[in-house]
């Protein structure tokens, strides 16, 4: 395998494993808010900053999710667009079922992805 490969899967499967040991601790505890509580001044802090912590890890996962996507793109192992589609419409897949339940918006994949520079750029 070529040098610049080996780089290349080497920051590829760094990034996944990055991703995936942050992801149990990324999001904090916010399970007291299904409780009801006084909402005295430092537990109404306390909940500000959880609240404003969880959001910025969503959006560090999301920001890490479509490196790892540009990555595979970029060293050609992305699967072709119908597949990824077909994929993404599954109705078994529990975590996006659970966000069209609810009515949150989802990002188009194809967007996102073109969004990011090709890892050429950035010299790997």
């Amino acid at each position: 395998m070529p040098i610049r490969m080996q780089r290349r899967l080497g920051v590829l499967y760094e990034q996944v494993d990055n991703g995936y040991m942050a992801s149990g601790r990324a999001m904090p505890p916010l399970l007291q808010l299904a409780r009801p509580m006084p909402l005295d001044p430092s537990v109404r802090a306390d909940l500000i900053m959880r609240i404003e912590d969880t959001r910025q890890a969503k959006a560090r996962q999301a920001s890490g999710a479509i490196q790892i996507a540009a990555s595979i793109r970029d060293i050609g192992y992305k699967p072709d667009d119908s597949t990824v589609d077909r994929y993404l419409s599954v109705d078994t897949l529990k975590t996006i079922a659970q966000c069209r339940e609810a009515g949150h918006p989802l990002a188009d994949w194809h967007k996102a992805l073109d969004a990011m520079p090709d890892i050429d750029k950035k010299g790997f």
